[in-house]
């Protein structure tokens, strides 16, 4: 597949290949997760979601070939250097991508 799924305690984000960068602009749940691989994959994708979290909540990363969080990080910053939003370092990277969004109305 062309997307790995990164993770960070309990938060998720989908990272394309194809533009090597993250699919959404703040962190997932679980179960928003699991709906957006149900949508784009349906039954195949969520028959291969265990193995592909089992990765993820190893390393960081789903990806097979043995890439971490930190590698795919340096993809996307490798890709992206003349940005000006790029996150500069792993710790803005989670905080972008790897935060769930605040809810105001829980507040």
């Amino acid at each position: 597949m062309a997307r790995l799924i990164l993770h960070k305690d309990g938060v998720y984000n989908v990272f394309s290949s194809v533009v090597d960068a993250p699919l959404y602009d703040n962190g997932l749940t679980l179960d928003e997760l699991t709906a957006e691989i149900k949508e784009e994959y349906g039954q195949q994708g969520l028959n291969a979601l265990p193995a592909r979290l089992n990765r993820a909540h190893n390393t960081g990363s789903s990806c097979a070939l043995g890439g971490t969080l930190e590698d795919t990080i340096d993809i996307y910053q490798a890709n992206h250097m003349d940005e000006a939003d790029v996150c500069t370092s792993v710790d803005s990277f989670i905080r972008k991508f790897l935060t769930l969004p605040v809810n105001p109305e829980a507040a």
